[in-house]
């Protein structure tokens, strides 16, 4: 029977044992980390839309709208031409919505300057909110007549008459829809017609594609497997197609979750740019200093040019940096090998680039990893390196392993020390069980002998 309490209480504490050790992540693996999704050009770029259109204003290079009781502020890119478009590609969007009163109108005077009045008639600035005395707002109207042309609101069209037609079939138009807020704004008519902007050229309508840029969806892209596919030896350039949208990242740290982001652009022109590595949908770039994530179809590589390479000026040299480079890169992340400092290294040539922050050489170093040799070929930046008192001969110097952390020796120690423990609390238990066994029977030994 006690033999049967031990094992029990033996099981239980095998299994403490091992939970302890997977809670420090000796014995359970981690799950895979999510694959990296880079968005797509159409999860950035959004189309301005509303919910309740009451009213409108339209500046130069501005339109402001007025979506239920919120101001939204629409911005022209540079890019564009204004009212003289309906198709805006560049802008940028700013909503209002803490207003403090009831918007009924907005308007704009003629420098661009917005205002908006409540029920009361109290006219604002815009964005100031400040109350501003003599200032009117324009209301909509029914009717209205510019440029040789009537434009008349009825219940279910709007009526366009040329005054100035030759033939009695250009004289007048109807288009049908629920049409309100008619009102001039430099060349052109406009109204609102389903919640939408409806823009009058003459008797032509358009309805401007207001497209705006929301680059959050960049700031949760998971890191994948880049921390692994960074610290692969190559050397590609490739282009970035123009227009392609690159979001800044940090690799200065180790990856972990999401990548670090920082601001996203568009490609200006075709970019050269050096490959760093793919991750999922991904690819991992470097501009002098900085490191991009984009879209992995934005990306073409370039033919390998041998160009790029000259012969260094010694065949062995000495590394005086801490590490070596998997790419012609400075950064924590594309490490090949750290630490490296002392390093006797090969020399293979001399690399030069304009993509690149500086002249890099490119090297060969070999080692020995619990008893395994190594191989390491990588990059280390041009200063790091010195040929003096080297010769072809020279035994490397030796050099930590470069899987070897601090981190990693710290968490060894403690599941050790953790172990030990629950091992003495296991031999002090099953001391204690046996002896209070002998104890146990001991008395009642004595009880049968009375």
């Amino acid at each position: 029977m006690w033999y049967n309490h031990i094992v029990k209480r033996l099981a239980f504490i095998s299994t403490a044992l091992l939970l302890a050790s997977a809670s420090f992540g000796g014995i359970s693996a981690s799950a895979a980390a999510d694959e990296t999704i880079y968005p797509d050009d159409s999860d950035f770029v959004f189309n301005v839309s509303f919910t309740e259109l009451k009213d409108y204003a339209v500046a130069e290079n501005a339109f402001a709208f007025i979506d239920g009781n919120a101001i939204k502020v629409y911005n022209v890119g540079s890019s564009d031409d204004g009212q003289e478009t309906s198709v805006f590609k560049n802008g940028t969007l700013t909503e209002y919505t803490d207003l403090g009163v009831t918007v009924t109108c907005v308007d704009c005077d003629k420098d661009g300057v917005f205002y908006y009045s409540d029920g009361n008639g109290t006219v604002y600035s815009l964005p100031d909110s400040e109350v501003c005395e003599g200032v009117t707002v324009t209301a909509p109207q029914k009717s209205l007549y510019f440029n040789d042309y009537l434009y008349t609101l009825r219940d279910d069209c709007i009526r366009i008459v040329n005054a100035d037609a030759e033939n009695i079939e250009d004289l007048a138009i109807e288009i049908e829809g629920v049409f309100t807020d008619l009102k001039q704004y430099g060349n052109y008519v406009y109204a609102i017609r389903e919640n939408k902007l409806c823009k009058f050229d003459n008797a032509e309508l358009e309805i401007p594609e207001m497209l705006h840029v929301d680059f959050s969806p960049a700031k949760t892209v998971s890191v994948g497997n880049a921390a692994t596919a960074l610290k692969n030896y190559t050397l590609t350039f490739v282009t970035v197609a123009e227009g392609s949208f690159m979001t800044e990242v940090d690799l200065s740290q180790p990856l972990a979750g999401y990548f670090d982001a920082g601001e996203t652009s568009a490609a200006a022109e075709d970019t050269a740019a050096l490959l760093l590595g793919y991750s999922g949908n991904a690819a991992i770039i470097s501009i002098g200093r900085k490191s991009y994530i984009t879209l992995k179809t934005n990306v073409t590589e370039n033919e390998a040019d041998e160009g790029y390479f000259t012969e260094a000026e010694f065949s062995k040299a000495q590394l005086l940096g801490d590490a070596i480079y998997a790419s012609p890169f400075v950064m924590e992340c594309v490490y090949a090998l750290y630490p490296a400092t002392g390093a006797i290294v090969s020399v293979k040539g001399k690399l030069h680039s304009e993509v690149l922050e500086a002249d890099f050489y490119e090297v060969e170093y070999s080692y020995e990893s619990n008893g395994q040799p190594v191989a390491v070929k990588g990059y280390v930046i041009e200063g790091l390196l010195t040929g003096d008192n080297v010769n072809d001969n020279a035994e490397p110097n030796e050099v930590p392993d470069g899987d070897y952390t601090e981190k990693n020796n710290v968490r060894t120690v403690l599941i050790v020390l953790m172990v030990v423990i629950l091992v003495l609390i296991a031999i002090s238990y099953l001391s204690w069980v046996g002896l209070s066994d002998k104890r146990l029977k001991g008395k009642n030994k004595k009880s049968d002998e009375k």
